[in-house]
């Protein structure tokens, strides 16, 4: 593996690419997906089975005339409506724990079985640290003592015909001791794993696998267990 426990790691050029201060190896986001999970394509086909949804009728005047006018808009051929299908706010959190992070099985689909991280969707008007502590409050019974922005990553989430653009934003929550967690809601139950084993190969999205690969770059870098940005 490329990793150099001993060594001293500093950012180079970009926040996903790490540099070795003592024999000069790079480490990459991409290094930690490939060399801890058996060479995980990242940006794998979707498997679901499922296709991009296309709007047929105007919701202005009714008609079939309904077209795609760009990846992200349609607009209607005879009266000139134009709707746009913009990226969707979603949350997620990496609480880490005496070098372990928290995970949870999903119970429902996409990907039911698959593992992720607590989180979910932003609702109208509601800003991503209120949908962060809203989404673990529900999914686990935890109220975050803090949060940490750790970056946004692009995901694409399929639901029932329809496939999804979303924003995943990531917050990070350091603690302590273990909680007392309960799974709940779209969670139907927790794991625990190691910062250096975290199964990439069973989470659910390639957004969570790429957030999770950056954050082990950066856990690497900082024994200490802080974040550097």
């Amino acid at each position: 593996m490329p990793f150099c426990f001993g060594h001293y790691f500093k950012p180079n050029h970009f926040y996903m690419r790490q540099t070795c201060g003592g024999c000069r190896v790079p480490v990459t986001r991409d290094m930690v997906l490939n060399d801890l999970s058996g060479d995980i394509a990242i940006n794998r086909k979707n498997d679901t089975g499922m296709k991009n949804h296309t709007l047929e009728y105007c919701p202005g005047c009714g008609h079939k005339t309904f077209l795609p006018n760009s990846d992200k808009s349609y607009r209607c051929s005879a009266c000139g409506f134009l709707l746009y299908r913009n990226a969707v706010a979603a949350v997620a959190a990496i609480i880490e724990c005496q070098h372990k992070i928290l995970l949870t099985i999903r119970a429902n689909d996409p990907d039911a079985g698959k593992l992720d991280l607590p989180g979910g969707f932003v609702d109208n008007g509601e800003t991503a640290e209120a949908a962060m502590e809203r989404e673990l409050a529900e999914e686990i019974g935890f109220r975050p003592p803090s949060l940490t922005y750790f970056g946004s990553y692009p995901n694409t989430y399929p639901y029932a015909g329809v496939v999804y653009k979303t924003l995943d934003l990531i917050f990070t929550c350091p603690l302590e001791a273990l909680p007392d967690l309960q799974p709940d809601d779209d969670v139907s139950d927790l794991v625990w794993v190691s910062t250096r084993a975290i199964p990439f190969e069973r989470i659910a999205f390639d957004s969570l696998r790429k957030a999770l690969a950056d954050y082990s770059v950066h856990h690497r870098c900082n024994p200490a267990g802080t974040i550097a940005r």
